[in-house]
């Protein structure tokens, strides 16, 4: 497959999680998170540097608005799920997903199979593929792979190993230590 119908076909599956991110359906944002971020990453890694000397003013402007697509990304995840800012975060972030694809398919990817030969974009298009699905299982693994259960040092442990304190430091601060017991 060419590496542009392949970017073609990746945006439309985030453009299709869309309505259900909206609603808040299940974890249909992390799977928007791992799509995207694996699709972003492929076009930065591989497909903006084989086409870099072609169309350098259309990559540059495709690479800025990367960026503010993962910052309104992580402000999205950031947001609760039915909380008041949700709607807007999301809206903002498909508002600017709409704007990079609807610059950078006309004009940069008719520049790219025009001036690329069909089996480098082949050639690409493979190596693309192949990446953007071992950065999903990646970021699936990440996602879901068990937690590594770390303790948590509290007030009352960093007592316990120092010893028997005086009654005096104790009765100080009582309430402080047994909060974080309940």
């Amino acid at each position: 497959m060419k590496a542009t119908e392949l970017l073609k076909r990746q945006r439309r599956c985030v453009t299709a999680l869309f309505p259900k991110v909206e609603v808040g359906q299940g974890d249909a944002l992390r799977e928007l998170s791992r799509l995207l971020i694996a699709q972003l990453t492929v076009e930065r890694e591989l497909f903006y540097p084989a086409v870099m000397h072609l169309a350098q003013n259309e990559v540059l402007d495709a690479w800025d608005n990367h960026s503010l697509a993962l910052k309104a990304l992580s402000r999205a995840l950031a947001a609760r799920r039915h909380g008041k800012t949700f709607r807007s975060r999301v809206g903002v972030l498909k508002s600017v997903l709409h704007n990079l694809h609807a610059i950078e398919e006309p004009a940069l990817f008719s520049h790219v199979e025009r001036n690329l030969s069909g089996e480098r974009l082949e050639a690409l298009g493979t190596e693309m593929e192949a990446r953007f699905f071992l950065q999903l299982k990646r970021l699936w693994e990440r996602d879901y792979r068990a937690p590594v259960r770390k303790r948590r040092t509290t007030d009352l442990t960093r007592i316990a190993r120092q010893g028997v304190r005086s009654s005096r430091t104790l009765s100080r601060e009582p309430e402080r230590h047994w909060s974080r017991v309940a």
